[in-house]
Parts: structure tokens; sequence; C-alpha cells
């Protein structure tokens, strides 16, 4: 009985240890706005970013932007796409689609 206490003790702090839903938010708009900054004809500003689990190694989401031409930052417009991000607890990959 102690062992298989401590076997789903142990299988619950395993489990438990990976990303939140919000840590890897966080982290994927890090990464697009790393992405973001390597564009040399727009300005994209990240409004909002969401996601929710599908999986254990997939999300999907909203991504809100405030885009601009750097040679006229007042050519403001605002655009949705959706997101596509697949993890392995450790990595991640993301993939945007504009949403019509």
């Amino acid at each position: 009985m102690k062992r298989l206490l401590l076997s789903v003790t142990l299988s619950i702090l395993l489990f438990s240890c990976g990303k939140s839903t919000e840590d890897l938010t966080k982290e994927v708009k890090q990464s697009m706005v790393a992405e973001f900054e390597k564009n040399t004809e727009y300005n994209v500003k990240i409004k909002d970013l969401s996601l929710i689990k599908k999986t254990d190694t997939e999300y999907s989401g909203i991504l809100d932007t405030e885009e601009s031409l750097k040679s006229d930052p007042s050519t403001k417009a605002e655009h949705r796409y959706s997101v596509e991000v697949v993890t392995d607890g450790k990595t991640f990959q993301w993939q945007t689609k504009t949403v019509n």
C-alpha cells in the first residue's frame, strides 16, 4: 500500500511539473516578439495572445496585433490570427494563420 501511495504521489509530481498554459503563453509571446522584430517592412505589436490546451502537446488560440509600415507608422491596422502551438514540455513551435 505504501508503494502504491508513493508511486501515485511521484506520478502526480512528475506530471504537474509541466508548464502551465500561462507560462507557455508568455514564452510563445516572447518568441513571437523576437520573430516580429526581424521583419524589415512592418512594425508588429502584440495586443493579446490567448492559448487553450487541446491535448497534452497541442494548444490553439488567437493572436491580436496592431501593425504598421515601418516607413509610415501612421498606417496602423489591427489584425487577428489563429495560432497553433506544439510542445514537448521543453521546447515549442508556433504557427499563425490569418483569420478571415
